[in-house]
């Protein structure tokens, strides 16, 4: 194990607090009872660069609550973004982690992990009765920081190189990995606990699927396994892989694959249905109360029935996912534009043009507060407001 390094702009943040810089516009009609803070030096020109009018964000049934300033390095991004009920953690593009408070989005901690040219795949949170703990893992290695304090706390070894951010069960993190192998690591001995060979390698996140854990390669071979031990369940195959994550519904593992199909599957190793599309699939479906929400390009944004897949609806004109139900309604997002849409019939409601905005994340799928991150490295809270 070794001491945390950090560097003293980071250390200012922590032992000063965060910098309120206001953020009183036009389109916000005065302060608004919000408030802007900040971890770093360059606070005033990332306010000034995002800034959140009425109008697109009342569409979406959301107002601004605040804006707040993890530490970003210059020219970087934040890449990772995780919400808990009394955090939000954020890794930017070198490697710096930031713990805020959901609250008013001050700063209480940044971090340098380890030098910006290691490759990062995630970052969660882990409660144990010794420790609270952020665990930042990357491809080599797993990083454990207090989540008070922010201090390095522990250090440790994977047996093999892994590529996906790891689902977490009890205090085993499960990765995918270039080998592919599912890998489960446990965080408190240090050690594999067991692994699974696949016929490729594993991209993208493993998923939770009734009580199985569910991981697909990039071949297009799917493979259902217990998690506590490792034993096989079930596996079958696609005629590809997935570019984005598959989703999990009550039973089947939910698939978009670049096979130019959409997948239902079964931890029998059996396909339940298949939707063919004339195109390969490269974004991730969403599950929801029994329904799956998908972008096919040949026909639109579409929703099916996650047991049978049978179609219920499509939108043409519409892609991207799901990333909420508010009020009702679903709110899908493509990168730039954000539309509702009426989850029985699939008509369009509200659109809405979000420039700058990287990503879109709740706390909570329906009715949840809304955390917007820009490419500016801001992190701004959106609260739902009366429709």
């Amino acid at each position: 194990m070794r001491r945390s390094h950090r560097r003293p702009l980071f250390r200012l943040a922590m032992t000063v607090g965060a910098a309120i810089v206001g953020v009183c516009t036009g389109m916000m009609g005065g302060c608004g009872g919000g408030e802007t803070r900040g971890a770093s030096a360059d606070t005033a020109s990332r306010a000034d660069s995002f800034k959140p009018g009425v109008e697109p964000w009342a569409k979406l049934g959301y107002r601004w609550d605040w804006s707040g300033f993890p530490a970003v390095t210059p020219g970087g991004v934040i890449r990772f973004f995780d919400v808990q009920a009394d955090a939000l953690v954020a890794q930017d593009s070198a490697g710096v982690v930031t713990l805020m408070e959901p609250a008013g989005g001050r700063v209480r901690w940044s971090a340098e992990v380890d030098n910006p040219l290691t490759k990062f795949v995630g970052i969660n949170r882990l409660r144990t009765d010794r420790a609270d703990l952020v665990l930042v893992s990357s491809e080599s290695e797993l990083f454990h920081l207090n989540a008070q304090t922010g201090n390095l706390v522990g250090r440790q070894k994977f047996e093999k190189v892994v590529n996906t951010r790891p689902v977490l069960v009890g205090q085993l993190a499960i990765y995918g990995t270039s080998r592919g192998e599912i890998l489960a690591h446990h965080v408190g001995t240090g050690f594999k606990a067991w692994g699974f060979g696949t016929s490729g390698s594993i991209d993208t996140t493993p998923v939770i699927v009734g009580g199985l854990l569910a991981a697909v390669s990039q071949n297009g071979e799917y493979t259902f396994v217990e998690p506590s031990r490792g034993g096989l369940v079930g596996r079958g195959a696609m005629y590809a892989g997935i570019a984005g994550d598959a989703a999990a519904g009550e039973d089947l593992l939910i698939a978009a694959s670049t096979d130019q199909s959409l997948w239902g599957l079964s931890p029998s190793g059996r396909s339940a249905w298949r939707v063919r599309t004339s195109a390969p699939l490269r974004t991730s479906p969403v599950v929801h109360a029994g329904v799956v929400y998908a972008h096919l390009p040949d026909r639109g944004f579409c929703a099916f029935d996650a047991t049978t897949g049978a179609e219920r609806w499509v939108c043409k004109g519409v892609a991207g996912r799901v990333v909420a139900i508010r009020a009702g309604r679903l709110l899908v997002w493509d990168g730039r534009e954000a539309v509702t849409l009426d989850p029985a019939r699939g008509s369009v409601i509200e659109r809405a043009t979000l420039d700058g905005v990287q990503a879109l994340v709740t706390d909570k799928f329906e009715d949840g507060n809304l955390y917007v991150i820009t490419r500016g490295g801001v992190v701004a809270k959106f609260i739902p407001r009366a429709m």
